[in-house]
């Protein structure tokens, strides 16, 4: 699996806390967010630059996974724990 991160600007999250909306090349879609609290009560997100990717399940609710929000000394803060997982596995097979 290879992460294929898309830039998006996160707009607000839902009453739903497992969703929120994004903003991608203009078109405003629902994502899920893999986290079982509100992130707005730990984290400044709305406005911010977000990274997300598609789902892989055909049967998923949204299109998009929220991954990392960009803070504001442009470094990332991973959200889904999850691929994080992942995306270091992936790190150590290339090295």
């Amino acid at each position: 699996m290879r992460c294929k991160f898309i830039e998006a600007k996160f707009l607000r999250e839902l009453k739903g806390r497992f969703l929120c909306e994004i903003e991608i090349d203009g078109n405003i879609e629902l994502a899920h967010v893999p986290n079982s609290a509100k992130l707005s009560k730990y984290i400044a997100i709305e406005d911010k630059n977000v990274l997300v990717v598609e789902n892989e399940n055909p049967k998923a609710k949204t299109r998009y996974q929220l991954c990392a929000v960009e803070t504001d000394y442009n470094k990332w803060i991973m959200v889904n724990l999850n691929l994080l997982n992942k995306v270091v596995a992936e790190y150590y097979e290339h090295r």
